[in-house]
């Protein structure tokens, strides 16, 4: 019956448009390991070391690099970076045909807008990101840095 109720979950989310994307891999806990206990609510005022950050990419970021092109790094060149195995960039560059540039870096006529648009709602195999993996910070940096004036 379990197995039941976690493929109707399961298909569920899939209906929603939930991205099946993870930072980490999904295991199983056996009644010999416990789960870890949930984090206490953090008291006004105080500090607390910051939240590892989601990332869909193996590569790291520089220091000092641009909090947009750190954040396009980290989650958007898995998929719309160089490289034929980009199935971003792939899907991009069958659909303009060399009338645009399928890098999205290499765009000159995206806006703020549109991307922020782009980033929360998705679109066709894009799956859309909620403020849980990329903040309105995040997504405002990417926003800015793919838009800029070049």
């Amino acid at each position: 019956m379990s197995r039941l109720f976690a493929l109707a979950m399961l298909a569920a989310l899939v209906a929603a448009g939930e991205p099946m994307h993870a930072a980490e891999p999904v295991r199983s806990l056996s009644a010999a390991e416990p789960a870890a206990p949930a984090r206490a609510p953090v008291p006004a005022g105080s500090t607390r070391a910051a939240e590892p950050t989601i990332s869909w990419s193996w590569q790291s970021v520089a220091p000092g690099t641009d909090p947009g092109k750190a954040g396009f790094e980290r989650a958007c060149a898995v998929c719309h970076g160089e490289g034929p195995d980009r199935p971003g960039t792939s899907s991009l560059q069958i659909k303009y045909a060399d009338k645009l540039p399928a890098l999205l870096e290499q765009r000159t006529d995206l806006t703020p807008e549109f991307v922020r648009y782009y980033i929360r709602n998705g679109f066709a195999m894009m799956p859309r990101f909620r403020k849980s993996e990329l903040s309105d910070a995040e997504v405002e940096a990417i926003a800015r840095y793919l838009s800029r004036k070049r």
